[in-house]
């Protein structure tokens, strides 16, 4: 591990724990990214930082390699684990309206 992204971990973790809303901050700003795997690696950093793979593999029963494959940049968790590690770490999902664009009619359709 380079020094670059050592210092950057310890930043975040210095962060996370400071206070905690500044972990809910990066997850929100990292899910909005066009890559999914932004997230899944940002949900990395904050688990590293609230326990360790291990502790939170033993809190969702998901073995510690799952979890290492599923929180990777080629992971693509089943919304079950997602959900289990998110509740683990005291986070959950939450569903909210885009934001609307100026001169753009939306139209949403319930399903």
């Amino acid at each position: 591990m380079s020094n670059k992204t050592s210092d950057h971990e310890k930043h975040l973790r210095k962060r996370f724990l400071e206070n905690p809303q500044n972990a809910v901050d990066y997850l929100n700003v990292c899910l909005q990214d066009d890559d999914p795997q932004v997230f899944l690696l940002a949900l990395r950093d904050v688990a590293k930082t609230f326990g360790g793979i291990t502790k939170l593999a033993r809190k969702t029963a998901i073995s510690r390699e799952h979890l290492y494959i599923t929180l990777s940049d080629q992971g693509n968790p089943a919304f079950s684990n997602l959900s289990a590690v998110l509740d683990a770490l005291g986070f959950k999902i939450l569903i909210a309206p885009k934001e609307k664009r100026k001169g753009r009619k939306r139209h949403v359709t319930a399903a």
